[in-house]
């Protein structure tokens, strides 16, 4: 589908070639080289991606065995590959001349491993890049079972800021009292007693559920995307470093080869303001006035 609609497809793994073959023979079958115009063996990602000194070498296929080249120096590199398109080594500069490439925005690298695949090629190339995360599939699974779940934490994470409030509001409620007055405020203690125990009520009960719907995706590392209510240090990579990911790279055999991939909008928290338990506590505020 790739190759019918022009573009060119290459494998670079860390891999030496006799792993690869028993692999791909295994996964895709003996004819497996045909799906690939460059093959890429022993690559020592991420040094690959960083470092033009290092060299590269023909594969030969039938056994094995390397022979030195310069790469597409000169001329055009189709005439080159006509020769062999399966190398060892190399580095960046090398695949891109093999692509025929000037730009590192022109290629859309698929990997498995955030350092080795990921972060180097799109921060110091450009690349555009796919991080396949295997356990994805089960994330979502999971998040959709638990939808009630997650709606019954949403309400207790709403009534716990409404109650953080209302104890705000009864703090300074007698304060003034006791301020203007000194007389007696026994009766905004009582409340605010009740206040106090409900409001540890709630927060106890928000982080025991909380913690059960966390362990629902893993029993001792919870979500995988997910610290508490802040995204993880591995979402954060995510977001800076794969312009996609999906569970499998298989997946893209439901799309067509000529659809765009838009970002979705970042959202800062001003731009939730009617969700923000500061705002709602103002407005009641202002009603209550």
């Amino acid at each position: 589908m790739w190759r019918e609609s022009g573009r060119k497809m290459f494998l670079l793994t860390n891999s030496l070639y006799d792993f690869t073959k028993v692999v791909m023979n295994y996964v895709y079958g003996p004819a497996w080289q045909d799906v690939f115009d460059i093959i890429i063996v022993g690559a020592c990602k991420p040094a690959f991606l960083t470092d033009t000194n290092l060299p590269i070498y023909r594969v030969k296929g039938e056994d094995g065995s390397l022979a030195n080249t310069e790469g597409p120096m000169f001329g055009e590199a189709s005439s080159y590959l006509e020769e062999g398109k399966i190398f060892q080594g190399g580095h960046w500069k090398h695949l891109h001349n093999l692509l025929g490439v000037s730009s590192g925005s022109r290629i859309l690298y698929v990997g498995d491993h955030m350092y080795s695949d990921i972060l180097r090629s799109k921060r110091q190339l450009g690349w555009r890049t796919m991080l396949v995360i295997p356990e994805l599939e089960h994330q979502i699974n999971v998040m959709l079972q638990e939808t009630g779940h997650f709606e019954k934490l949403e309400e207790l994470r709403c009534l716990r800021d409404e109650l953080d409030g209302w104890v705000y509001t009864l703090e300074q409620a007698a304060a003034d009292i006791q301020r203007k007055q000194g007389g007696d405020t026994l009766t905004e203690e009582d409340e605010l007693e009740e206040a106090w125990a409900e409001q540890k009520r709630i927060r106890a009960t928000l982080r025991e559920e909380t913690r059960a719907y966390h362990m629902k995706f893993h029993p001792q590392w919870g979500q995988l995307f997910k610290t508490g209510y802040q995204n993880s240090r591995f979402a954060l990579q995510v977001e800076n470093y794969a312009c996609l990911y999906s569970s499998r790279v298989s997946n893209f055999r439901h799309l067509s080869v000529e659809m765009n991939f838009r970002c979705m909008s970042d959202v800062m928290p001003h731009d939730r303001i009617s969700e923000n338990p500061v705002t709602r506590f103002l407005l009641r505020r202002g009603r209550d006035k």
